[in-house]
């Protein structure tokens, strides 16, 4: 990730609350007063007035030159995992999506009276529903510009709003890979469903999809995109011409003590710089 998107993203983050939680009280922080618009939802009677009451509200910055299409994408309520309040979702869109205002969109979450408790820069966003007896999580996809991101999954734990996703964080692995490097993923966000995998009568989060091998890569590890051999044509890999293709399974139980979806087992051996050892092995 570019220094300048980690330092926009950890202001955001200080803005409202931390990486991990956010608080749902009515004390205000970053606001100087409530976005009293929620209460009008879902009706937006002047966009142009509702976005720039939620500028000045949420003190939003696009780093444009004065040529953005601004828009509201979305303007809802619902309910979240873990309590029975109301909330507010509203994604704003505009089309400066390089550098520091990738993807070109924020999520922002209110409570009832208006209190902003997230900013969100996420690629994507749904509100799913995992587990039978409970209001849905906020689903986010979050990416860094060159590519590559991660899963996030939201629910209101004591009044804070926790991600209770404990995913790939720190591995080398991605749920999200559009980058064109050695490999991408297909389709770039994983397929996303939740089945109560160990039978223990609650859902788990289940990703599918593929490895797409965009480059070859030798039994020693060594990763070229153009094959030379005497007597036959030249052959360049790419995403459209993939050496291999990987079929792949990530299972995150969910913990139903600490209320978490954890990894089901050790899944590094789809890390990159693993693949040779596990296309070759299969192979012979």
């Amino acid at each position: 990730m570019c220094l300048t998107m980690m330092m926009l993203l950890l202001q955001l983050h200080a803005a409202t609350g931390n990486t991990g939680s956010s608080p749902s009280s009515d004390t205000l922080g970053y606001q100087t007063q409530a976005f009293a618009q929620v209460k009008e939802c879902p009706v937006i009677k002047d966009s142009a007035v509702f976005i720039a009451a939620l500028k000045s509200n949420c003190h939003l910055t696009t780093g444009a030159d004065g040529t953005t299409t601004e828009k509201i994408t979305a303007f809802t309520k619902t309910r979240l995992a873990g309590t029975a309040g109301n909330y507010f979702l509203v994604e704003y869109s505009h089309n400066d999506s390089a550098g520091i205002s990738f993807p070109g969109k924020y999520q922002l979450l209110f409570n009832s009276n208006g209190t902003l408790l997230k900013v969100f820069a996420a690629l994507q966003y749904a509100l799913v529903k995992i587990q039978d007896k409970e209001p849905p999580y906020l689903m986010l996809v979050e990416a860094t510009p060159n590519g590559t991101g991660t899963h996030a999954f939201y629910k209101m734990e004591n009044n804070q709003l926790v991600n209770v996703y404990k995913g790939f964080y720190d591995k080398c692995l991605y749920t999200y890979d559009a980058l064109e490097d050695e490999t991408v993923n297909e389709p770039f966000a994983l397929n996303v469903s939740f089945q109560d995998v160990n039978k223990d009568g609650y859902k788990d989060i289940v990703f599918k999809g593929k490895i797409v091998l965009i480059q070859a890569v030798t039994k020693n590890g060594l990763w070229y995109d153009v094959k030379i051999s005497k007597g036959q044509p030249q052959v360049s890999y790419s995403i459209d011409n993939p050496f291999r293709k990987i079929d792949v399974e990530y299972v995150f139980l969910y913990n139903k003590n600490d209320h978490r979806f954890e990894p089901m087992k050790d899944y590094s051996k789809y890390c990159t710089n693993n693949l040779a050892l596990l296309l070759y092995r299969t192979l012979e």
